[in-house]
C-alpha cells in the first residue's frame, strides 16, 4: 500500500483485509450507461453515463476519520474533469455496505457523463 499522509490506498483487497493501518480507500469502476440514440440517419449520437466507487474502509470506532477522509475525497472529485469531453465529476451518493468485526465500509459514487457520436457506413 501507498501512503498519503493519514490514508492508505489498497490496490487489493488481500491488501485491506491483511492491514492494521486504516482508514484505506479503493476505488473501482461501477456502472457505465448509455442513453438511446434518438437520431434516425445520419450519426449515432448518445450519452454515455460512466461511474465509479470509492470505498473507504476504517475502524467502526473511528468515523470522525472516515467524515474527514469523505470530505477529502469529495472535495478532490467534484468539479474535476477527465478532459474536455466528459462533464465535471459530481457526487452521486453514499453507504454503508459493510460491517465486519471492528471494519466498516463506506461507498461513495461519483459519475460523469460525455457524448459519443459515431458515423454510420
Amino acid at each position: 500500500m501507498q501512503a498519503d499522509t493519514d490514508v492508505q490506498y489498497a490496490h487489493s483487497i488481500e491488501e485491506v483485509v491483511n492491514t492494521d493501518q486504516f482508514p484505506v480507500i479503493s476505488i473501482m469502476p461501477a456502472v457505465e450507461e448509455a442513453q438511446v440514440n434518438r437520431t434516425l440517419g445520419g450519426p449515432i449520437t448518445q450519452r454515455w453515463i460512466s461511474s465509479f466507487v470509492v470505498d473507504i474502509y476504517a475502524l467502526n470506532d473511528e468515523v470522525d476519520k472516515l467524515e474527514t477522509v469523505r470530505d477529502k475525497v469529495k472535495a478532490a472529485l467534484i468539479g474535476f474533469k477527465f478532459d474536455s469531453d466528459w462533464e465535471p465529476l459530481e457526487y452521486a451518493g453514499g453507504e454503508i455496505r459493510n460491517i465486519q468485526g471492528q471494519i466498516i465500509l463506506w461507498s461513495d459514487t461519483f459519475r460523469t457523463e460525455t457524448t459519443l457520436q459515431y458515423v454510420r457506413s
